[in-house]
């Protein structure tokens, strides 16, 4: 069942006692369910003030005319045992991350800009292209992974700046520039045909 999952470690059996498995197929949607409650909480209390609001599992981003400690009061006001915290806010930086984003607003203009996150502490491990996997597995990568870095910057400077930072992690793990440019080119040829037809 659900509440009883199974975890295997080095030979060593574990068993979740309270909660869901990080990582099983049903800890997402029943995470996001569980906590549409604190949601409705939140919007019913402030949602005067809220002028945008998404929330993935326990990553939630919120644009509002209210101090952020209103927010994380009222979040950690839902259960006792989940404790919300703010990591980034534009009354003190001037972008904050959401997900795989780095978010900014131009105050004047209030226009949103966006561009690829990459954590800290990403190791890039990437499969190796020494790797007895089939080409198909390479070629799907970059195509991937370019299609995702074209999404997730606004400018294409960004987008240009991210995307050779990408083909030198892929060069670290094996693979050749020609390879790379050219599953890269191919990826992007096809993102802008689509763009135009939209």
């Amino acid at each position: 069942t659900v509440m009883n999952h199974q975890l295997i470690h080095h030979r060593e059996e574990f068993y979740q006692a309270l909660g869901i498995a990080t990582g099983s197929a049903p800890g997402v949607f029943l995470a996001n369910i569980y906590l549409n409650c604190m949601d409705i909480l939140l919007l019913d209390q402030i949602g005067t003030k809220v002028q945008y609001y998404k929330r993935f599992v326990d990553d939630s981003i919120i644009f509002c005319t209210c101090p952020t400690t209103d927010i994380q009061r009222i979040q950690n006001s839902f259960h006792g045992n989940i404790k919300w915290e703010i990591t980034d806010t534009t009354e003190t930086t001037s972008s904050v991350v959401f997900l795989d984003l780095a978010l900014s607003i131009k105050r004047e203009t209030r226009e949103i800009n966006w561009r690829t996150h990459w954590k800290e502490l990403n190791s890039y491990l990437y499969v190796p292209r020494s790797s007895a996997h089939p080409t198909g597995v390479f070629a799907a990568l970059i195509l991937g992974e370019t299609k995702r870095l074209f999404r997730t910057n606004k400018s294409k400077a960004t987008l240009l700046q991210c995307i050779d930072h990408f083909r030198k992690k892929l060069h670290l793990r094996g693979y050749s520039y020609d390879e790379i440019d050219y599953w890269i080119n191919k990826s992007l040829k096809g993102q802008s045909c689509k763009t135009k037809n939209q």
